[in-house]
């Protein structure tokens, strides 16, 4: 069996029921260092850096630190609705890639522009 979830929060270990998306992860693509926004309802002045992995099964974890184990959260990109890289002025940072899944939109701020279409072209 393999499931995935459009967004799964790691925290409490809020996993699916069969708990699988843990087995199922596969080779990793690209990882690296992005910074996360928070999700839009909130306060965007809590933006945090965040080491993510991609995984050739479509799936994008983040962790706290590059060390860790257990993901913060979880991406499914097979359950995007659009992968943009929005200007500046949409929310005052710059080397975005924007995220729309049907839960929840993320906008991970690149460390340059040259990474941001890295990160853009493997994830699109």
């Amino acid at each position: 069996k393999f499931y995935f979830l459009s967004l799964l929060w790691v925290n409490g270990y809020e996993e699916g029921k069969e708990g699988d998306i843990f087995k199922m992860s596969g080779k990793i693509i690209k990882e690296g260092w992005l910074v996360k926004s928070p999700p839009l309802h909130k306060s965007m002045s809590q933006w945090k850096k965040r080491y993510f992995r991609l995984y050739e099964s479509g799936r994008l974890d983040y962790f706290e630190t590059n060390r860790n184990a257990t993901p913060k959260g979880i991406i499914n990109l097979l359950d995007v609705q659009e992968i943009t890289m929005p200007l500046k002025r949409e929310f005052d940072k710059l080397h975005c890639v924007k995220i729309a899944t049907k839960d929840r939109i993320f906008v991970l701020q690149c460390s340059d522009e040259a990474e941001q279409k890295s990160w853009h072209e493997v994830i699109a």
